[in-house]
């Protein structure tokens, strides 16, 4: 498929207003919505090492294999007793380091004919811990490290 035409205003996605949710069960696929309590979803890695080489003669060029996608979520920390999405995932990093765990995400939302992004084999690698100061105004927050061998791409329905 080729890229053709022009992208126009209208086609520009805000991303305040995403699908973000999180599953603690990958092999039951049971995805729990997030979104309310997440402030900044960042994914990096993904990216293919190449390494260019020369002999005096001949150049080469070494291509590697994928590297890891690494999706860190801000998310909010609340000590509500019913809705404590820190406690139950520090429970499950602590309990399980490197725990399966997927992360999908709409960016445009969850309606049909949009984008789904969906993590598969992704680990827990990382819970951190609620950090701030007393100087600052800003909300308490933590952060989930999730690393995963890919990510697909599909359509709502």
């Amino acid at each position: 498929m080729a890229i053709t035409g022009a992208m126009v205003a209208a086609d520009g996605i805000s991303f305040t207003d995403p699908d973000i949710e999180i599953d603690q069960t990958p092999a039951a696929s049971s995805f729990i919505n997030v979104e309310s309590w997440a402030t900044d979803l960042t994914v990096s890695g993904g990216d293919v090492p190449i390494t260019d080489f020369s002999t005096f003669v001949v150049p080469l060029v070494f291509i590697g294999k994928q590297n890891p996608y690494t999706l860190v979520l801000q998310m909010a920390y609340t000590e509500a007793a019913v809705t404590n999405p820190f406690k139950d995932i520090f429970d499950d990093y602590i309990a399980d380091p490197g725990k399966l765990y997927d992360l999908q995400w709409h960016p445009e939302g969850a309606a049909t004919g949009n984008y789904i992004f969906t993590t598969t084999g992704g680990r827990l690698i990382d819970c951190s811990l609620p950090q701030g100061s007393s100087s600052g105004s800003d909300p308490t927050l933590f952060t989930i490290t999730i690393q995963a061998s890919s990510v697909a791409v599909s359509v709502g329905v």
